[in-house]
């Protein structure tokens, strides 16, 4: 998969995925967990490495420099930002470089993460190996750029039976005294309406590593991707999904009481949701009811108040051609959120698909209103159009 981003800078696609490995997405609220037997791990026995390195011999990890320069770059950033006279010409010259005339080509990759340098050497890299790239070249050319969460609504991709939980940064550049601007690729992921912050340097570090660790865990490179892991948490040990991550990686090595207290450890710290559900089956296979009970009505009522988890479910249902099925549950997720497009729009085809074209355009004027993407606005204006001229 190729990001083919437009030809103009502000509100463009650089989708950096910050990935959370999950048997079953959940998001909840539950700080309290039932009693538990056997001896507590603790979180100095989680990180030390002896169940991956018997010999205690654990090695460190080289420091990413994620977003270190070599000179040719630093001659690049300087040479195609050499005529802008304000700093959003410069952002646009930096990104006609490395979109159009530049060294790299982005190759997609969900869980493959590079550092700035080994993006402009390979010309490849995912979304946040492009954002490392842009915000070393643009503080080089004189910009104060920065890594910025934006809180999305949540989507998943499902892979091998794991679900993948991803969140979204991009990049911001302070333009005092004009304010800031947001440098985003995915005009589908991002809008000015959404949450954001900046995060430091050692932040995105973290997730670096968490990502690495993701893509270790995946092809069975269990002791590299402890060591990611571990340095995601050094770094930023309150982010509870790093904990469940850690935890992902002892259960599939065959440790589950490792395993068990890393779940726990991360419901401690946020309420952590992945961690929830991982409890649950973890707890089921191992036939302790009681406490399998306790996780599994957690999930259910997230289930119950989860918009996204509707219309996942929905999703399925139309799939199958259940389409009464996919508009109740859709209603449902609608009476939760009531401002996402993307709930409307499936609503609106399980309705022409009924039969109730009254409804499908009511539910398709409904999309429009709440779609952030022109394209989206005019896609469902136009089938709005054509129901109200069938009519």
């Amino acid at each position: 998969m190729h990001l083919t981003p437009k030809p103009y800078w502000f509100q463009q696609s650089i989708r950096p995925r910050l990935l959370v490995l999950i048997l079953s997405a959940v998001i909840t609220s539950c700080a309290n967990h039932p009693p538990h037997q056997g001896a507590k791990i603790d979180s100095y026995s989680l990180l030390s490495g002896h169940l991956f390195f018997p010999d205690n011999k654990v090695p460190q990890l080289d420091d990413p420099q994620l977003i270190t320069l070599t000179e040719e770059m630093r001659t690049f950033a300087h040479e195609k930002t050499a005529f802008a006279k304000t700093d959003e010409q410069k952002i646009r010259a930096i990104l006609k470089a490395i979109l159009h005339e530049g060294p790299t080509t982005l190759q997609y990759n969900l869980v493959k993460t590079y550092s700035a340098a080994d993006v402009f050497n390979a010309k490849e890299g995912n979304c946040l190996s492009f954002t490392n790239l842009f915000i070393a070249l643009a503080r080089e050319a004189g910009l104060e750029a920065h890594y910025q969460r934006v809180d999305i609504p949540p989507t998943w991709d499902e892979a091998e039976g794991t679900y993948i939980f991803n969140l979204h940064i991009n990049a911001v550049v302070d333009m005092s005294p004009l304010g800031k601007k947001a440098v985003d690729f995915d005009v589908r992921s991002f809008s000015t309406q959404y949450h954001m912050w900046q995060v430091s340097d050692e932040h995105a570090e973290a997730q670096f590593h968490n990502n690495m660790g993701v893509h270790s865990l995946g092809t069975g490179e269990y002791a590299t991707a402890f060591l990611h892991f571990k340095r995601a948490i050094e770094i930023d040990p309150k982010t509870g999904y790093f904990w469940t991550n850690l935890g992902t990686l002892y259960r599939r090595a065959g440790y589950e009481d490792y395993a068990e207290h890393s779940f726990l450890k991360a419901v401690d710290l946020t309420s952590e949701p992945a961690a929830l559900n991982n409890l649950a089956r973890l707890y089921r296979d191992q036939n302790k009811m009681e406490a399998f009970e306790y996780y599994i009505n957690e999930v259910k009522t997230y289930h119950s108040k989860n918009p996204y988890y509707q219309y996942k479910q929905a999703e399925q249902a139309f799939n199958l051609k259940d389409y009464t099925k996919s508009t109740r549950i859709l209603r449902k997720a609608i009476r939760l959120r009531k401002d996402d497009h993307r709930f409307y729009q499936l609503l609106a085809l399980s309705q022409l698909h009924t039969g109730k074209l009254g409804l499908a355009k009511e539910s398709f004027q409904k999309a429009a209103q709440y779609a952030i993407a022109e394209v989206d606005r005019e896609k469902y204006n136009h089938k709005y159009e054509l129901l109200t001229r069938g009519q």
